[in-house]
C-alpha cells in the first residue's frame, strides 16, 4: 500500500510541474526586458567606477563630481522603468495565484476519483498467494470453468465430453451421464465416447448394466470389435442379463488381447474358469475396471488388503465411508489414486492403478514412490475429521508393482494396512 501510494504522488508531482512551468515563468519579451536591465546595471557601475578614478587621478573638478553621479543615476533610473508590451500582445504577469489553486486542488481530486471509480479495498487485500511448483490442478476449480465456458457454447461437443470424464472422476455420475449423452448429441461417436457414456449410466444406475449402459456397448463393439473396456463391460452386461455364453465369448476374447502375465489377464481367467465349471459368475463390475484401452503399456498395480484393528472395531457402525488412497512420498497432497468403498465391507481387498487416478497424468505411474492410507469418515468426506480411523504405510517403490515385469507368483502379492489410528 505504502508503495502505490508513493507512486500515486510521484505521478501527481510530475503532472504539477507539468502544468505549473507555463504559468509562473515570466513571457519571452519579459524575459529580454530582464537581460538588457542587468546589462544598463553593469554600465552604470563601470561608468561610476571611472568617475572615482578620473576624479582621484585629478582629471574632474571635485565640485563636477557630484554632478556627474547625480546624472549617471538619473540616466539608469530612467532606463530601468518597465518597457511596454510589444505591439499586438497583452502584458502578462506569472499566474501565481492560479498556479496556488492547481497545487492543492489536483491531489485533492485525484484522491476523491480514485476513492470513488477505482478499487481501494485493494490496498488493504492480501495478496493472492503464488501457486506452488509442480501443485496438482484443482479439480473443482477446472469442472466449475468448464461447465462455465459451455454455458457461452454449449454446441461444444469435445467440451461435453471432457466434463462428463470429469464429472465421473468426481463420482458425480448422474452429471456424467448427462454430459456425455449431451456429447453424443453433437459429435459423431465413437467406441471412447459411447463406452465411456456406458460406463458412466451404470454407475448412475446402481452398477446395472440394462438397458441404456448396454444399448451403448452394443454400438461401441460393433464400431471397435476389439475395444478392451467395451468387452469387459459387454461381458458383465451378458452376464446381468443371464447369458453366460455371450459373457463368455466376449471375455475370451479380451483375454487374447490382454499381456499373459498381467493382472487383468489373470482376473478374466479365473472368471472364464468360473462360468466353464458353473455356467454362470457371481462377479460384478468392480469400481476400478481392470482392462484399459491401451493394454500394451506397461501399468503399475496395487493389490491392498484393508483391515480394522480389533481394538477400534467398536467405533465403527459399517454405515462409514471407507476412503483407499496413495500419494507420492514427499509430493503434492493430491493422492495419485483412490477408491471409495463402505466400512461394512471391512476386511476388503482393492487395487489401484492408473484407472483410479483423480487427474489424468497424476497417477501412479506418475511417481517412485507411494505412501498407501485408509480412512474410515463418519463425515462421508475425504478431509480427516477428528474421531476418523486411519491406517497407513511407508513409503513403497513403485518399481515393485510394474505387472508388466510381473510374474504369476508376483501377481498375489498384497500390501497390508490396517486402520487402527484415531484421528484427533
Amino acid at each position: 500500500m505504502i508503495l502505490f501510494w508513493a507512486l500515486a504522488g510521484a505521478m501527481v508531482a510530475a503532472s504539477l510541474a507539468i502544468l505549473l512551468r507555463p504559468l509562473l515563468a515570466k513571457p519571452p519579451f519579459a524575459r529580454n526586458a530582464d537581460a538588457a536591465n542587468t546589462a544598463r546595471v553593469e554600465l552604470f557601475n563601470e561608468q561610476l567606477a571611472q568617475l572615482e578614478r578620473d576624479a582621484a587621478n585629478g582629471i574632474i573638478p571635485e565640485q563636477r563630481v557630484a554632478e556627474a553621479r547625480e546624472d549617471l543615476a538619473r540616466e539608469l533610473a530612467r532606463a530601468l522603468e518597465p518597457a511596454p508590451a510589444p505591439e499586438g500582445r497583452i502584458a502578462q504577469r506569472p499566474a501565481t495565484g492560479l498556479a496556488i489553486v492547481l497545487c492543492l486542488s489536483i491531489p485533492v481530486m485525484s484522491f476523491i476519483g480514485y476513492m470513488h471509480y477505482g478499487n481501494p479495498a485493494t490496498l488493504h487485500a492480501e495478496p493472492p498467494p503464488l501457486p506452488a511448483a509442480n501443485a496438482p490442478p484443482d479439480v473443482g476449480q477446472m469442472v466449475r470453468q468448464l461447465e462455465s465456458r459451455l454455458q457461452i457454447s454449449p454446441d461444444d461437443g469435445a467440451g461435453w465430453q471432457l466434463l462428463g470424464r470429469s464429472y465421473f472422476v468426481l463420482e458425480q455420475y448422474k452429471a456424467s451421464a448427462a454430459a456425455y449423452a449431451k456429447a453424443e448429441a453433437l459429435l459423431q461417436p465413437d467406441a471412447d465416447l459411447l463406452v465411456a457414456s456406458a460406463e458412466a449410466h451404470a454407475f448412475a444406475a446402481g452398477n446395472q448394466l440394462a438397458g441404456k449402459p448396454r444399448e451403448l456397448l452394443t454400438r461401441a463393439i460393433r464400431m471397435a470389435p476389439e475395444h478392451p473396456k467395451g468387452l469387459w463391460l459387454s461381458g458383465f452386461a451378458a452376464l446381468q442379463a443371464g447369458h453366460a455364453d455371450q459373457a463368455l465369448e466376449f471375455w475370451t476374447k479380451l483375454h487374447g488381447l490382454l499381456q499373459p502375465q498381467s493382472r487383468e489377464a489373470q482376473t478374466l481367467a479365473k472368471l472364464i474358469a468360473e462360468i466353464n465349471k458353473t455356467g454362470r459368475s457371481e462377479s460384478q463390475p468392480p469400481a476400478a475396471l481392470a482392462a484399459q484401452s491401451d493394454v500394451s503399456a506397461p501399468k503399475l498395480r496395487l493389490q491392498l488388503r484393508v483391515s480394522l484393528d480389533p481394538a477400534v472395531a467398536g467405533r465403527v457402525t459399517g454405515s462409514e465411508t471407507v476412503f483407499i488412497f496413495a500419494k507420492a512420498h514427499q509430493g503434492p497432497p493430491m493422492p495419485l489414486a483412490a477408491v471409495k468403498r463402505l466400512a461394512s465391507e471391512l476386511p476388503l481387498t482393492v487395487y489401484l492403478d492408473d484407472s483410479s487416478a483423480m487427474v489424468p497424468g497424476a497417477n501412479l505411474s506418475s511417481a517412485q514412490r507411494v505412501v498407501l492410507s485408509a480412512r474410515v469418515s463418519g463425515s462421508g468426506t475425504p478431509v480427516a475429521q477428528s474421531g476418523d480411523l486411519e491406517g497407513s504405510t511407508g513409503p513403497l517403490d513403485t518399481a515393485e508393482f510394474d505387472i508388466s515385469k510381473s510374474t504369476m507368483g508376483d501377481s498375489e502379492k498384497a500390501i497390508e494396512i490396517v486402520i487402527r489410528r484415531v484421528v484427533p
